[in-house]
């Protein structure tokens, strides 16, 4: 979506180091990838969903926030750099951390982790 005075910000070049990895792509998902990869860090997502959003997709009906809006609003993040990997449930962070060699993991897994 190209907003007039849309604001977009400034990103750094993407760091050697540390790759973090975001579990989850709710609101606190999506802001930690947000400004991690303005800090320069290559970022991924992972979604145990279809589409990213959470409750923000899953908890609120679409009369009161459309699925077109949200989806621009992720699509906003993903221009940035940051990579989101849909359909992938994350059943151990050591194992995530050890196979895709990730220096760190920020887990915001929301109301769908209970």
């Amino acid at each position: 979506m190209d907003i007039p005075g849309h604001f977009i910000p400034f990103v750094t070049a993407i760091a050697s180091e540390p790759y973090p990895a975001v579990v989850g792509a709710g609101p606190a998902g999506m802001t930690a990838a947000y400004y991690l990869r303005q800090k320069g860090h290559a970022v991924t997502v992972y979604v145990m969903n279809e589409h990213g959003g959470g409750m923000l997709r899953y908890g609120i009906p679409e009369y009161r926030l459309p699925r077109d809006v949200l989806d621009e609003e992720i699509a906003e993040v993903e221009k940035l750099g940051v990579e989101i990997e849909c359909d992938t449930k994350i059943e151990s962070i050591e194992d995530l951390m050890d196979d895709e060699d990730f220096d760190a993991v920020v887990v915001a897994t929301g109301i769908a982790s209970v």
